[in-house]
């Protein structure tokens, strides 16, 4: 029984390995790496063994995989690929804690996938040879994944710790109901889920994960939004200050002190103290508005006073990021304005990055933002409506929109404008930088994505307390996801998107597995629909021979079996909590994520009377409850917010609309 095997000349010691995962399974393992090493070339076998036993280590430190160790050593026959179930939930665990560990400790994405590869090599070689079951995989960051994956807020960066194993523990029942290639989203699902919230014993994961990825939406866009307005306000103070005679004449007074090549050291430091003493911030503003044209200087475009105007600087505890945000260049403000486009229109992250100053057009009463968008190797151009701030109304980040946003970052980046590249001079997203190839000096340029990608991640780290961080990409996915999940309408999805076709929004409602799995029975749910659709068509079941009094039930159903716009399957199944079978369900609650509703949306005026007198119910009830008895009715709230707002956005809709209001207010005064 060898523990050392020689590959091209190569040792490979599998003895290290012994005391936590047994003799026998480490000499299999020696045996099984040796037959499978030789056979491949001499880089990727070194690459292979680097690899394997980085995973090795690792699974013989983690005390998560205690159980699984347990079982290599004592319990461990050659040749049996199945090992009880909770064995093989503890392997699906491990791999998933593996990822973890990859992701929080290397952040190339290169050097990550090449050690989740050449572990996944050698997991194929172990369960050809029957060491472990087959079909085990590190998913790498590489593949293309699932809707979802990696581009919604679901699937964040860890930068807080998970506990993994506890997980597992509390919620192998839920995994239990799902397959192998399964397990992985629902582990990575509820190790996101557990992020935000503490989860009880009993965990429903389809209204666990609307509530949770809603929730990271409205902060991360609200967080986005803040920053906004604070920036317009510092733009707006930094304008009063450069029309304040008292700040010009200081600023012109420091430039005489730099220009005085007389006065001695004592008289220069005096008149520093006089002109600084007072709100530096805004001298050194107006000072770069006068002498740089709104510009922060910089050594290579400047003049002759840079030097001593940097010193000056650097003694007064006036901090170069502070002058730069009020005189309009900061990164972090651009980033948090392309997420909030990106947020609004659920633009594309490249398109709305390649934006222009003249994307955005007024039409009649409307504003139209338009970008290009490759999509089958051809530009396509892409445009949404979007509305204008009145007048009236106060700039809050609750009030902000696109055009606020818009605007902004074409008065923000117009001084660099002037000192731009041709190429780059009317991208909307730009600032400048030190450029020193051909002497070219400082060059306003576009935003780069990963500078894009970094400032958006540290609002999400801001944002999560530090437990998580993202990229702009998840926020498209997110907003599609979330559209998908509460209304369960590919065609709105697709809408929302501007999808060509229905085949990627269809990949969005059915996003989480459990969802999949509940919308399964389709006969059942064409005979609903062809009764819904000719609900008032006289005798229709006699005109077109099919069973009348199976019919009539349906019919009577759907009549009796709705609530908000929402239709049950079947409400005396007793499938929630606290319901019996054969009884009326009274979870109402319950619904939005029920496995007997059904998914779709009727756009008739009693179906959207029963929406708006639903929503007014909701809205009195977010303002009167309090916040712990509310979170049971958030799901539905935001279902009918959502459907509202489609209804009004859409002119199709407009009478259906109009005539269903008047009835809904007698309901809603009784």
């Amino acid at each position: 029984m060898s523990l050392s095997v020689l590959v091209g000349g190569r040792e490979r010691d599998f003895l290290v390995f012994v005391e936590h995962l047994g003799l026998p399974y480490c000499a299999a393992m020696a045996h099984a790496y040796e037959n499978a090493a030789s056979e491949v070339v001499e880089a990727s076998e070194v690459t292979y063994w680097h690899s394997l036993s980085l995973f090795l280590r690792f699974l013989c430190e983690s005390e998560g995989a205690i159980p699984l160790k347990s079982f290599l050593q004592t319990s461990f026959i050659p040749g049996v690929t199945q090992p009880p179930t909770s064995i093989l939930a503890h392997w699906h665990l491990l791999l998933a804690e593996y990822r973890w560990h990859l992701s929080k400790n290397h952040n190339n994405a290169i050097t990550r996938t090449n050690y989740a590869s050449g572990a996944n090599w050698a997991l194929r070689v172990f369960a050809n040879a029957g060491l472990l079951p087959q079909g085990l995989r590190i998913p790498t960051w590489k593949i293309k994944h699932k809707v979802g994956q990696g581009s919604t807020f679901l699937d964040v960066n860890f930068t807080g710790s998970v506990d993994l194993n506890s997980l597992l523990e509390n919620y192998q029942d839920i995994l239990a109901a799902y397959g192998d290639g399964e397990k992985e989203e629902v582990i990575n699902l509820l190790s996101n889920l557990s992020i935000d919230r503490e989860l009880g014993e009993k965990i429903d994961i389809v209204d666990a994960a609307t509530i949770t990825l809603a929730d990271r939406i409205e902060k991360v866009r609200g967080r986005c939004a803040s920053i906004i307005v604070e920036h317009i306000d510092s733009l707006a103070e930094a304008e009063r200050w450069i029309a304040d005679s008292e700040f010009v004449s200081r600023a012109k007074f420091l430039r005489q002190v730099f220009e005085d090549k007389s006065l001695n050291s004592h008289d220069r430091a005096r008149r520093y103290k006089e002109i600084l003493s007072h709100n530096s911030l805004a001298v050194f503003v107006v000072y770069c508005a006068i002498y740089n044209n709104k510009i922060f200087p910089t050594e290579r475009f400047s003049d002759d006073y840079y030097d001593v105007f940097s010193g000056r600087i650097g003694v007064s505890g006036v901090s170069r990021k502070a002058i730069r945000h009020h005189l309009g260049s900061d990164n972090r403000v651009l980033a948090a304005c392309y997420a909030f486009i990106c947020f609004e229109v659920a633009g594309n992250p490249d398109s709305i990055a390649d934006l222009r100053v003249d994307s955005l057009r007024k039409e009649e009463n409307t504003y139209v933002i338009s970008w290009t968008k490759l999509r089958k190797g051809r530009n396509n151009i892409e445009e949404e409506f979007v509305q204008a701030r009145s007048s009236a109304t106060p700039l809050t980040p609750r009030t902000l929109t696109v055009v606020d946003v818009f605007e902004h970052v074409v008065r923000m980046s117009s001084p660099l404008r002037e000192i731009a590249s041709d190429e780059d001079r009317d991208k909307l997203f730009i600032n400048n930088y030190r450029n020193n190839i051909n002497n070219i000096g400082n060059l306003s340029q576009r935003l780069h994505l990963n500078t894009l990608n970094k400032h958006f991640g540290e609002i999400c780290i801001e944002v999560s307390g530090g437990e998580w961080s993202s990229v702009p990409k998840a926020i498209r996915g997110s907003v599609l996801l979330l559209e998908a999940m509460v209304s369960r309408d590919a065609v709105a999805v697709s809408k929302k998107g501007r999808h060509t076709g229905l085949a990627m929004a269809t990949k969005y409602t059915r996003h989480i597995p459990d969802i999949l799995r509940r919308d399964k029975n389709i006969r059942d749910f064409i005979n609903w629909f062809e009764t819904l659709i000719t609900i008032d068509i006289v005798e229709f079941a006699k005109k077109v021979g099919i069973d009348e009094e199976d019919y009539a039930r349906r019919k009577n159903d759907i009549i009796n079996h709705q609530i908000g716009g929402l239709h049950c399957s079947d409400p005396f199944s007793g499938v929630q909590e606290e319901t019996v079978r054969g009884e009326v369900c009274h979870r109402i609650d319950r619904c939005m994520s029920c496995e007997k509703r059904r998914s779709i949306f009727v756009m008739s005026e009693s179906n959207i009377v029963s929406l708006l007198h639903w929503k007014a119910v909701l809205d009195r009830a977010k303002n009167s409850l309090q916040e712990e008895e509310y979170k049971k009715w958030f799901t539905w709230h935001l279902y009918t917010i959502l459907l509202a707002e489609r209804l009004e956005e859409d002119p199709s809709h407009a009478r259906l609309l109009s005539n269903a209001e008047p009835v809904n207010l007698i309901r809603t005064d009784r």
